[in-house]
């Protein structure tokens, strides 16, 4: 037989991230990728590793490159430390969104990977304006890893590394993966 070893080398990987229950601004620092001279980012996955419990919620919003401090004259957002690259509020309705933000993982009938959009103030950034909803179970996904990822591109980066906001229903920990 003929087997066909597949190149990983163009992949770009962060470190394991904790990230609190409630809501943070979560850090992938270009230091802890494995490929750091990347000036775009295609197809951004967020990967669901660990969670204290098997089902939960994760709201996000606002990717983007965070440096301290942020270029004069920059969209910043984050304390004016992150230059938004990318926002859930651009799109006029969850179908929109769902074209650009999509799942993986999410089992045989796509349960353990829900995304939908949010409009409620309490799971928005900044109390206004729309995130991503991302219900999981670890448990039914495919190898037990929930996926949300952006379908996209994020260009021009720099800075120190890429930031989102997000509020979860538990601690959890999250890894960055991209192309």
């Amino acid at each position: 037989k003929m087997f066909t070893t597949y190149d990983w080398s163009h992949t770009v990987q962060s470190a394991e991230v904790e990230v609190p229950a409630g809501e943070s601004i979560v850090k992938f620092p270009f230091k802890s990728m494995t490929k750091t001279d990347s000036t775009e980012f295609h197809q951004v996955q967020f990967l669901i590793m660990d969670a204290d419990t098997p089902t939960g919620t994760l709201h996000f919003d606002a990717v983007g490159c965070y440096t301290a401090p942020a270029p004069s004259g920059s969209h910043v957002l984050h304390d004016d430390t992150t230059v938004i690259k990318e926002s859930v509020d651009r799109y006029a309705d969850e179908a929109a969104m769902k074209a650009v933000w999509k799942t993986k993982n999410g089992g045989a009938d796509g349960s353990a990977a829900v995304l939908s959009m949010e409009t409620s103030e309490e799971n928005t950034y900044a109390g206004n304006g729309k995130s991503g909803k991302f219900v999981y179970n670890t448990e039914n996904a495919v190898d037990h890893i929930p996926i949300f990822w952006f379908d996209g591109s994020i260009c021009d980066l720099s800075g120190d590394g890429l930031a989102l906001w997000v509020k979860s229903s538990q601690k959890l920990t999250l890894k960055m993966f991209t192309t």
